[in-house]
């Protein structure tokens, strides 16, 4: 089997949304934020982001499609753990298949139906169990759905977290990551739609169920969760309807929008519902 090499940070508790370390965010979007990291057969290194998400009844790891190493290269999958051994607190790696037979992506590997969509998504469940590990995971529960989008009235200029490894950058000893803040800068409620000459220079789809995000994205940002910063809900919808207690996960960032070699600080997101399309068809399978 071919993997990919990927460290990660997770903590070893219980996973409880409703407490919070920090005003105005959960810091268990923290925990379950990994670093991902391959190198291909020259040794060079690339670096992004994944989420590990609990969805029904599975642990997956959600990140770009474009942070998947080519078939053809021969590369490890590890999954680095912060876990408790006799007490005291140690790193291992995991390692995970995503080659399956015939030089092909795993069954346990999965794509959006649109194949220009830059998603996947990894089953690791039987990884997590096969080494008893007990780890955060963001919750689907988490996940806002249209209605939540217009219930909690996200709209252009709604303020946002970004929670990732910009140029690789974070905690080198925990591996934790960094919280950035910015704001959404296109409707995220419609359809966003690229011009051919900007889908095809960024590899984009021509119609994005997502939105852009101004936050100064860099590269080695790509997978990084894009987080509701909290707000007062209740002017603006019936109470009850919304927690006020979370923050809502909005999607995942693909690309930085440059030009010229100079970024422009936006960042193409995939909204939530797209990645948990992924999720629904491979529980219809």
């Amino acid at each position: 089997m071919k993997t990919l090499i990927i460290l990660i940070s997770l903590a070893f508790c219980s996973l409880n949304f409703s407490d919070t370390v920090a005003q105005g965010f959960n810091q268990e979007y923290l925990e379950s934020t990994v670093l991902i990291i391959h190198k291909n057969r020259e040794g060079k290194k690339a670096k992004g982001t994944g989420i590990i998400v609990f969805y029904k009844k599975d642990y997956f790891l959600v990140t770009n499609k474009h942070l998947l190493p080519n078939k053809d290269d021969y590369q490890k999958l590890l999954i680095r753990t912060r876990k408790k051994v006799r007490g005291n607190i140690v790193f291992g790696d995991i390692e995970i298949d995503y080659l399956g037979d015939n030089n092909e992506y795993a069954k346990t590997v999965l794509f959006h139906g649109n194949p220009r969509y830059d998603i996947t998504v990894i089953n690791i469940t039987n990884t997590i169990r096969r080494e008893f590990l007990d780890i955060i995971a963001l919750p689907g529960s988490l996940f806002a759905s249209k209605k939540i989008f217009e219930d909690a009235n996200i709209l252009v200029g709604t303020e946002v977290f970004i929670v990732g490894y910009p140029v690789g950058l974070h905690d080198f000893e925990k591996i934790t990551p960094v919280l950035m803040k910015g704001i959404i800068a296109s409707d995220p409620q419609v359809v966003f739609t690229f011009s051919n000459s900007i889908a095809d220079r960024f590899k984009l789809p021509k119609k994005l169920d997502g939105f852009l995000v101004d936050a100064n994205v860099l590269s080695g940002s790509s997978g990084s969760m894009v987080v509701l910063k909290r707000q007062d809900f209740e002017n603006s919808i019936e109470k009850g309807k919304l927690s006020k207690d979370v923050n809502y996960f909005l999607g995942i960032i693909s690309h930085t929008i440059s030009e010229k070699g100079y970024g422009i600080g936006l960042g193409v997101v995939y909204s939530s519902n797209s990645i948990k399309e992924i999720f629904d068809d491979y529980y219809k399978k």
